[in-house]
């Protein structure tokens, strides 16, 4: 794995150690070489040696965490993807303070074909941008954007009343391992184009192109509703980030990126739990299965883009029990 440590870990911490100043603070999951290389103020998202982050651990949320002690930046580390762990991601619909960043450095590999127990295999660095108070200023800041400058164009206009402008994708295609948690950073860009008191919920599946089968299904109001549609004002581009996560579970192939918008009345009572129904299943029974449904009504949605699930060079590290030694 030194050809890892080196291209991933090592790189990312000379970036830290060359492109910010000794006053500024890090916060990073793993914390080891990342200290000993850059010289700076770490926060210890993993609580190995900083146990007062252990409470915000046990809550999946650190964003209060880092705003109470003043993080610059953070690192944060993906495949497998901590933040699983930490919940960052959620503080950009915070309660009370909405957080403003911006990703500005990405380190990978591709994963080590061994059946090694190894570290993330991509660290991206991401800069705090503010803090914004949860009041109209604020949320307007957060949620609104310049320009629609996205890697994927749709133009696709649904209802005569909400454009989809593009969406950006970090991983088109993905390497999914077996019971390790791994996701995409999925932005949409909206404008309204006419004035309207509606409001849609936004359906976004993966699913395959020839059986109809959702292996990803995600139901949420556009800014979780801290923006409500109603308010945006016509010809506004409204940019909101999610994390998907991605199915372990899910076969090697390619998948169909759907959107569509649907209304209140139209949404199924079983799907009103915003994580879709595959999740809702997988947390109520504590299983791990790859039987996902088959859904029909997936072809009325706009196809926006593909997905595609590589298989892993990965295998599951198996012990064998002969007797009584292992």
């Amino acid at each position: 794995n030194v050809n890892h440590i080196e291209r991933v870990y090592v790189q990312a911490a000379k970036w830290i150690r060359d492109r910010t100043s000794p006053s500024e603070r890090i916060a990073a999951f793993d914390i080891g070489i990342l200290k000993y290389i850059s010289n700076r103020r770490i926060l210890d998202l993993g609580g190995l040696v900083d146990p007062k982050v252990h409470p915000s651990l046990v809550r999946r949320d650190c964003g209060e965490y880092l705003q109470r002690y003043d993080a610059d930046y953070i690192l944060y580390s993906r495949f497998p993807d901590c933040d699983f762990m930490t919940g960052i991601y959620l503080s950009e619909y915070g309660k009370k303070n909405l957080l403003k960043q911006k990703r500005i450095a990405a380190f990978s590999t591709d994963y080590f074909v061994t059946p090694t127990i190894v570290q993330s295999f991509q660290l991206d660095i991401f800069r705090i941008e503010a803090w914004l108070r949860r009041n109209p200023e604020g949320i307007r800041e957060q949620f609104t954007a310049e320009e629609a400058r996205c890697d994927f164009p749709v133009h696709q206009v649904y209802r005569g009343e909400v454009e989809l402008l593009g969406y950006d994708l970090d991983r088109p295609d993905l390497e999914v391992v077996k019971g390790v948690p791994q996701a995409v950073n999925l932005t949409f860009y909206w404008r309204k184009v006419v004035s309207s008191n509606n409001k849609y919920f936004v359906r976004t599946t993966l699913s395959n192109p020839a059986t109809r089968q959702v292996i990803m299904e995600k139901y949420h109001l556009p800014t979780h509703d801290i923006y409500p549609m109603p308010l945006w004002n016509c010809q506004e581009i409204v940019k909101e980030h999610h994390l998907i996560w991605v199915p372990d579970a899910a076969a090697p192939g390619t998948y169909d990126i759907r959107v569509g918008l649907v209304s209140a009345d139209e949404l199924p009572d079983a799907k009103k739990n915003a994580k879709g129904v595959f999740s809702f299943l997988k947390e109520l029974f504590g299983m791990d299965f790859a039987i996902f449904p088959v859904d029909e009504s997936v072809g009325q949605d706009a196809l926006v883009g593909k997905f595609r699930i590589r298989s892993s060079v990965l295998e599951p590290i198996r012990f064998l029990n002969k007797g009584s030694e292992w």
